[in-house]
């Protein structure tokens, strides 16, 4: 970050009325968390405790995510929110080490988090409705991606089962490893992707953004279930699983040209595509023509 620009964070972390109100600004601490998030994000300290505040990009987004942190504090899976506005989030800080840390074992990790996802996904929330197909098309249409991507990819969702919707319940949209928070119990952070979808979708982007492999699929859907949910339909779980790597690859292959070919996010990418092809019809190899 340019340091101008994280000048000016400070000095609006500074301004927000939860701190100001509170403390003298030379008493507050406030430190950049420099690793792990999409947004920028810093940790800050005063007299009353310590608090997580984030900075939001004003976009659709915002207000859903204001919305899930809210209410997953209030139900007490998330951490609890302190202050909003239109470009921060403020909330309580967690103390504890991320799931994937802490837990050795995959079937570990599945357990707790699938027990995390049947509390967010039995919880209402007015959240806007997600759409993949349509997130997909969005991605499609930057400029970094030629027009043979676009054919290659188009082609690929060309093969993909039609999905009949069924019921929307709350989903995290991003529910991997790592925004799981093990203190004195499980917590789910981060709802920067929250939305309403099918439950098969929120599985499936559980399964590919965490990369679990076919011998794992039984093991979701049977933890989905003891937690006292209904199966998941099959036919739909795979429709958004291939759906679920293709958009988790374009915001890969698309971040990574935007950092001057960052070769970390195309190998991301490339290999969400590789899942892909693993259980897609598609004759050709999509990871290949997309390199």
């Amino acid at each position: 970050m340019e340091n101008k620009q994280l000048q000016r964070f400070v000095s609006e972390i500074r301004e927000l009325p939860c701190f100001k109100s509170n403390v003298l600004p030379n008493n507050l601490q406030i430190n950049i968390i420099e690793k792990g998030q999409s947004s920028q994000c810093f940790v800050v300290q005063n007299k009353q405790g310590k608090f997580f505040v984030k900075y939001l990009k004003t976009d659709a987004g915002v207000n859903a995510e204001l919305t899930a942190a809210k209410v997953a504090g209030e139900k007490n899976f998330g951490a609890k929110v302190i202050f909003v506005n239109s470009h921060w989030l403020v909330c309580e800080f967690l103390e504890g080490e991320a799931l994937d840390n802490l837990v050795s074992t995959v079937d570990e990790r599945i357990k707790v988090s699938l027990a995390l996802m049947s509390t967010c996904h039995s919880t209402k929330a007015n959240l806007p409705v997600f759409n993949i197909q349509h997130a997909i098309k969005d991605l499609l249409s930057d400029s970094f991606f030629t027009a043979f991507q676009r054919k290659t990819i188009n082609q690929a969702l060309g093969h993909i089962e039609k999905i009949e919707i069924d019921k929307r319940v709350f989903c995290h949209g991003d529910l991997n490893f790592t925004n799981v928070m093990i203190s004195d119990k499980p917590w789910l952070l981060d709802f920067e992707c929250a939305c309403l979808a099918e439950p098969e979708f929120d599985l499936a982007m559980f399964i590919a953004i965490n990369r679990l492999t076919e011998s794992d699929f039984d093991k979701v859907t049977e933890y989905y279930h003891l937690n006292g949910n209904a199966y998941p339909n099959k036919g739909r779980l795979v429709s958004y699983l291939q759906y679920c790597y293709v958009l988790n690859a374009l915001w890969y292959l698309q971040r990574g040209l935007q950092m001057d070919g960052d070769t970390s996010f195309k190998t991301l990418g490339l290999k969400q595509l590789e899942l892909f092809d693993d259980i897609s019809t598609v004759e050709t190899s999509v990871a290949l023509l997309m390199r």
